[in-house]
């Protein structure tokens, strides 16, 4: 296998992603996901891994682009406002007893002390990192760290969608896997990844019109993203069977 960069896309199937492909590489090729603190995502954090060949991680590309240049990079993608649901519910039904082991100002904190609606459209500066153009950041830079993206970022980032070995899109899974097995054909694959990591709980309450159209207004970016994954993929497949 290849040596590889996943930049993982938090709440869109990238943990069943990362989990099957640390199978495809000998343990010492693969390297620990550092990521317990904004510290350990840090470029300089990944300086002992550099001679490993499969990285993962919700790290920014900034960490590809210091160390693992020769790495091929892939992706995970989720239409935004599923994925930010799918955050909120997951930060939402963190049992209590779990607190004591996060800082005061957490994601789980804000979930449980607000309703979708308030959640989506809180101007706070440690919310507006993770409903703001996330995926699109993390792409060029780094998810973690606030900018107003604008129309270079996105042009960036779309062409390193465009350059990427595979990315896998959470509403393709059967579609995702096909184009995996075809751009790693030296891999073993199963027919569809299994789910994990999955919320749990259920749903509190079902998001309301309006909200959905909040979360699509504050990820413009990450929806042009989004739907050039669409796009990409339709012309992979085309051209394979063209091919």
């Amino acid at each position: 296998m290849r040596p590889v960069v996943f930049l993982h896309n938090p709440k869109a199937g990238g943990t069943s992603v990362t989990a099957h492909m640390k199978t495809l590489y000998p343990a010492n090729d693969v390297a620990p996901t550092l990521e317990s603190s904004a510290a350990a995502r840090a470029p300089e954090a990944w300086v002992p891994h550099r001679s490993c060949r499969f990285v993962a991680g919700h790290f920014g590309h900034e960490v590809r682009e210091t160390h693992f240049t020769n790495h091929a990079l892939i992706t995970n993608f989720r239409h935004p406002f599923l994925r930010i649901f799918s955050l909120y519910q997951f930060w939402r039904n963190i049992p209590e007893a779990q607190f004591t082991k996060l800082p005061a100002v957490s994601g789980p904190a804000y979930a449980k002390k607000l309703s979708f609606g308030q959640f989506v459209r809180s101007d706070d500066p440690f919310l507006r990192v993770y409903l703001e153009n996330f995926h699109t950041r993390q792409i060029v830079k780094s998810g973690w760290l606030w900018w107003e993206c604008g129309a270079d970022d996105l042009e960036t980032a779309i062409s390193r969608v465009r350059s990427m070995a595979w990315f896998y899109v959470c509403e393709m899974p059967v579609l995702s896997l096909a184009w995996l097995r075809n751009a790693f054909p030296e891999g073993s694959f199963p027919q569809t990844f299994p789910k994990l990591n999955e919320t749990s709980g259920g749903i509190d309450a079902l998001p309301a019109w309006d909200e959905a159209g909040v979360v699509i207004s504050r990820n413009s970016l990450d929806m042009d993203l989004y739907h050039t994954a669409l796009r990409v993929m339709e012309e992979k497949s085309r051209s394979s069977a063209h091919g």
